[in-house]
């Protein structure tokens, strides 16, 4: 089987899907969004920590190949909310632009 490599999408489409997704799970314009909550129980994407991810394999987290995980180094997720959140997010739009 051969497999084509992906065309790259522009900005402008990312910025598109990124407002679709917001207009789907998240249409009012309150922060911070509950980015755990629609992963977890809206996608029904399980979110995962790790011990030792960032030390072992130098990355806060990663989406599994069937993209029904996240997971996120443990450190990050217990002490630095924000870059986890960010690892999150990162992540969820691999599965979003990936598909």
């Amino acid at each position: 089987m051969t497999v084509s490599p992906a065309k790259p999408l522009t900005y402008r489409q990312i910025i598109k899907i990124a407002e679709g997704f917001l207009k789907e799970y998240h249409p009012k314009p309150e922060l911070p969004i509950p980015i755990e909550e629609i992963i977890e129980l809206e996608l029904g994407i399980k979110i995962t920590s790790y011990n030792g991810l960032k030390k072992n394999f130098d990355i806060d987290g990663f989406l599994t190949g069937d993209c029904n995980e996240i997971v996120i180094n443990n450190g990050v997720f217990i002490s630095f909310k924000k870059r986890a959140r960010f690892t999150l997010v990162h992540e969820l739009g691999h599965s979003f632009l990936h598909r």
